[in-house]
């Protein structure tokens, strides 16, 4: 199948292994043993799921030679190319078969594929059209779910949100394609409807943390923290590693000016993380409003220790050496900061207020 199929199980078999032993036999003796066209294709798909490309490639090489007439090892052959994104070639193969006369949804699916990854949009959503109409209805949902992920991948949200409409018009108590509607029109920043599929799905599901924390981020998006909070709260009680869930609460209590509590959670976030530097900036941040400078400055410090382009970090350290008068390692790091983003204004500013003061200024450490 052409398309992911939840319930294929044959690539853990013990006859996908002995194929494959044999093929790979045959590479090693450099012989010529026969396979038909289905055993071509389980070796693929059991290379493909290991993700050797390369050698699914081969094996979809030589599947061609062996059955040069086959239009099935051609468009094996065609979709293993795109797995390798060498799309152009893959499109060349199909539009030939395309023009012999071949039309079937596989080769329309493929022949979007290719162009959606060389960026034509609407050529590929044209041939994905064409691919709905040819599909039988059992397999429809699967194709437009598939569809849909694909152009998620790249991002192109509005072509993928009309595929996820057609799967729920088939199948409205799937949720799978409820968590799709509300995941895509998130990303298309329909935050009322996104939030109403993903309260739909939680009805249904209520101990899903990752739900809980896409409501949390969409209703944060709607600068309504309060509700973000509660979400945040329910998603990390569900699942105490969840890192985003924490990080995402952490800030939402910011929001809220909550230092204290932002504090303890980017504290729980880090024991999670202890390498992300963007939360020990944050979390300066919070000891600073909450006057507790030593321990601020010891968070920039740790951003800056795992990660030394950190231009936030290093700006955090020379506010803090500029505080205490301490110009050398002020300058140091508000110049490290400043040509880490060269683009800021504000850095550069301080790097001059920084110059002038320590002029004036001869304490140093």
């Amino acid at each position: 199948m052409w398309w992911d199929d939840e319930d294929t199980t044959f690539f853990e078999s013990a006859e996908v292994a002995a194929l494959v032993r044999r093929y790979e036999n045959m590479v090693k003796h450099n012989r010529a043993d026969y396979f038909d066209e289905e055993e071509y294709e389980t070796i693929v798909e059991h290379y493909l799921m290991i993700n050797k490309l390369s050698e699914a490639l081969r094996v979809a090489d030589c599947g061609s030679r062996q059955h040069p007439f086959s239009d099935d090892m051609k468009l094996c052959y065609a979709s293993v190319l795109l797995e390798k994104k060498e799309a152009a070639q893959a499109l060349q193969l199909l539009q030939e078969m395309e023009a012999k006369g071949v039309n079937d949804s596989e080769l329309s699916f493929l022949i979007g594929t290719a162009y959606m990854q060389m960026g034509d949009i609407t050529t590929a959503t044209d041939y994905f059209d064409k691919c709905t109409q040819q599909t039988d209805e059992e397999d429809l949902l699967s194709l437009l779910l598939n569809v849909a992920s694909d152009l998620m991948e790249k991002q192109e949200y509005t072509a993928a949100l009309k595929y996820i409409k057609t799967a729920l018009e088939l199948a409205p108590e799937d949720m799978e394609v409820i968590n799709e509607m509300a995941f895509c029109n998130e990303r298309l920043n329909n935050l009322d409807e996104s939030l109403y599929y993903y309260e739909k799905y939680i009805k249904e599901e209520p101990f899903n943390d990752n739900v809980w924390y896409n409501i949390g981020t969409v209703y944060a998006r709607k600068n309504d923290y309060r509700q973000a909070m509660q979400a945040f709260h329910f998603a990390v009680t569900l699942n105490n590693k969840h890192a985003s869930a924490y990080y995402n609460l952490a800030n939402t209590y910011v929001q809220q000016e909550n230092y204290a509590e932002a504090v303890n959670t980017f504290q729980t976030f880090l024991e999670l993380e202890p390498d992300n530097s963007a939360a020990y900036v944050s979390l300066a941040g919070c000891y600073e409003k909450l006057d507790r400078f030593k321990e601020a400055f010891a968070a920039y410090r740790d951003a800056v220790i795992f990660d030394d382009n950190f231009a936030e970090a290093h700006y955090g350290l020379a506010v803090a050496y500029t505080n205490a008068g301490k110009w050398e390692q002020a300058l140091q790091h508000m110049y490290k900061a400043a040509t880490l983003k060269p683009g800021c204004l504000e850095y550069w500013l301080q790097l001059g207020n920084i110059l002038l003061q320590s002029r004036g200024n001869k304490k140093t450490l």
